[in-house]
């Protein structure tokens, strides 16, 4: 009597490299190959919190990767190869989802000419965080750009306008880098009066004279550091006819 034993091949499956991905960023999809032809895989994932299903049969699935806690997440997939009903050696590797930095809003600031500024402190849960910025308009006092708080300075405006700069923040922090946000920097000009002198005789009548300025809206406050000519030592807006 002959009797024939078959014995199958265990199925393998090749290992995959273990990845790195930002919050949002979508991962691609994994193709699973073997040496065994019509071998099936069979796949799990111990933290659906990633974005990906926690099991599923064939190649892993093209996802958008989730991560909201502030520090990275990794999950560890599991994937198993059957063919002919035979059960190979699992084969096992991590994906790991990275966090997005957070950047908080800096308020608007509106400035005198002349007048310091608030400095801008970045405050992150990471240690590893860098912060980039860009000024659009570095006339107003503050470079073009820079890396890290953004420091005091004196506004500068000597035009006529009230000038607007716009700042935008970068934040970068295990190659993932948020999106950016901005805030403004006004810094308004400073008025300027414009008065000629004037010399006349004991008795004769100073015609009242509204002060001019280079800006429209101008309030004026003046004083008088000589009252015995007949005119006020102090007063608000136009300057009075007086003998």
């Amino acid at each position: 009597t002959t009797h024939q034993v078959v014995v199958k091949s265990l199925p393998d499956v090749i290992r995959q490299a273990s990845s790195t991905i930002c919050h949002g960023s979508t991962s691609p999809a994994i193709s699973l190959t073997g040496s065994m032809s019509g071998s099936v895989f069979q796949w799990t994932n111990d933290n659906p919190s990633i974005g990906l299903s926690a099991s599923g049969t064939g190649n892993i699935p093209s996802f958008i990767a989730n991560n909201t806690s502030g520090v990275p997440v990794t999950a560890n997939i599991t994937v198993t190869p059957v063919a002919n009903g035979c059960v190979g050696n699992a084969s096992s590797f991590s994906i790991t989802v990275n966090p997005l930095p957070f950047i908080s809003l800096p308020d608007n600031q509106m400035l005198c000419n002349r007048e310091a500024s608030q400095p801008v402190v970045f405050n992150s849960f990471s240690g590893n965080v860098t912060y980039n910025w860009t000024n659009t308009m570095p006339s107003i006092g503050l470079s073009s750009n820079g890396t890290g708080n953004i420091p005091s300075f004196n506004a500068v405006n000597n035009s006529d306008t009230v000038q607007v700069a716009t700042v935008s923040i970068t934040a970068t922090d295990n190659g993932c880098s948020a999106a950016p946000v901005t805030f403004n920097i006004t810094v308004k000009p400073s008025p300027v009066v414009v008065l000629n002198d004037i010399t006349v005789c004991q008795g004769s009548t100073v015609p009242g004279l509204m002060p001019a300025s280079n800006l429209a809206g101008t309030q004026f406050s003046w004083t008088n550091s000589q009252v015995a000519i007949g005119l006020a030592a102090s007063g608000i807006g136009q300057i009075p006819s007086f003998t």
